[in-house]
């Protein structure tokens, strides 16, 4: 059985990126599913890469606590998320985040 992977992004807004059991499934295929009590769907379903930072985090938060991670453990990736959020512009899409702006941000750290 795989592990469960972190969101991830794709250009298409229907796909779910909760994990491996949702995986290449679409909003409805999931709704369908949570209607029949099987599974659940988390915000991180409707995070593409025009997403913004922002609501990725909020996402991410869902499914780290979903998968029985520690608070300290939600408390401290949340935290450096945060501090990358407002090291970038509001606006910018994390499709459009690149190595380069990850290279930054921890130099500037």
């Amino acid at each position: 059985m795989p592990s469960p992977t972190p969101a991830h992004f794709a250009d298409e807004p229907t796909r779910v990126f909760t994990d491996w059991r949702n995986a290449g499934k679409t909003v409805a295929d999931v709704t369908i599913r949570n209607q029949q009590g099987e599974g659940s769907m988390s915000p991180s379903a409707h995070i593409t890469a025009q997403s913004t930072l922002a609501p990725a985090i909020n996402a991410w938060r869902f499914y780290l606590e979903d998968q029985g991670h520690s608070p300290h453990t939600v408390k401290a990736f949340l935290g450096d998320l945060r501090l990358l959020a407002s090291y970038l512009p509001p606006d910018r899409a994390i499709g459009a985040i690149t190595t380069a702006d990850l290279n930054n941000f921890l130099h500037w750290m």
